[in-house]
C-alpha cells in the first residue's frame, strides 16, 4: 500500500508517495548527496541548475551501470556456454586435455 514519506533534498523537504520506504529514502539520499556535492563545488549556481546537473549526473551513473550490466551478462553467458560444452563433453566421455 502506498505511503507518504518525507525526505530532505538540499534545503527542501518533500513528501513522496510509494510502496518501498527504504528504496525511496535511499534514492532521496543519493539525490541529496549529488546535489550537496555540486552545491559545494558550484556555489554560484542556482538551485534549478544544481538540480538539473544532479539529475544528469545520476542519469549518467545509471547508464554506466546499465552498460556494465550488459557487459557482465554477455560475459556470464559466454562462460556458461563454455561450461555447458565442457560438461557435455565430460558426460559424453570426450574430455579435453589442454596439456596435449
Amino acid at each position: 500500500m502506498s505511503q507518504t514519506i518525507r525526505v530532505k533534498i538540499g534545503d527542501a523537504e518533500y513528501s513522496l508517495r510509494g510502496n518501498d520506504e527504504e528504496k525511496i529514502r535511499r534514492s532521496a539520499q543519493e539525490v541529496d548527496s549529488q546535489f550537496t556535492l555540486l552545491r559545494n563545488s558550484l556555489n554560484e549556481q542556482s538551485t534549478v541548475t544544481l538540480s538539473i546537473l544532479s539529475a544528469l549526473n545520476l542519469a549518467e551513473k545509471y547508464h554506466e551501470g546499465k552498460s556494465q550490466l550488459e557487459v557482465n551478462i554477455q560475459y556470464m553467458d559466454s562462460e556458461l556456454r563454455k561450461m555447458k560444452s565442457y560438461v557435455h563433453q565430460v558426460l559424453s566421455g570426450r574430455t579435453m586435455n589442454k596439456t596435449e
